[in-house]
C-alpha cells in the first residue's frame, strides 16, 4: 500500500469525507471513519491485500507465505492479470422473430 500515489489517497479521502452519512457524526469519529474507509478501499486496489480467490478468508499475501513454507522456495509475483466480474462475457443478440420464421419455414 506504500506504493499507492498520494494523490489517489487524498482523492479517496475527499470522496469519503463528502459522504452524507458522516455529517451527523462527531468530528473526532469522522476522521477515524474516513481513515478506515480509505484503508478498505486501498486494500481492494493492492493485489497482495486482496482475498485469495479459492479461500476468501486469507489474503493473497498469506497464501504466498503458506506456499513458501510448504515448498521451501522463495516465491515472487512477477505478473498477473486482473479480471472484473462479468468481463469478457458477450451476450448473444438474436432476432427471435426471424429465428421462429426460419424454423416454421423449414417445417413447411
Amino acid at each position: 500500500m506504500d506504493e499507492i500515489p498520494a494523490e489517489i489517497v487524498e482523492k479517496e479521502k475527499e470522496i469519503e469525507s463528502g459522504k452524507e452519512d458522516l455529517a451527523k457524526k462527531p468530528e473526532g469519529m469522522r476522521s477515524k471513519i474516513v481513515e478506515g474507509r480509505v484503508a478498505k478501499t486501498l486494500n481492494e486496489l493492492v493485489l497482495l491485500e486482496q482475498p485469495y480467490i479459492r479461500d476468501d478468508k486469507i489474503s493473497v499475501k498469506e497464501y504466498i507465505k503458506q506456499t513458501i513454507a510448504s515448498l521451501g522456495e522463495n516465491i515472487q509475483v512477477r505478473r498477473f492479470t486482473r479480471f472484473n466480474l462479468g468481463e469478457g462475457i458477450e451476450k448473444r443478440s438474436t432476432d427471435f422473430a426471424a429465428e421462429v420464421a426460419a424454423q416454421t419455414a423449414a417445417k413447411a
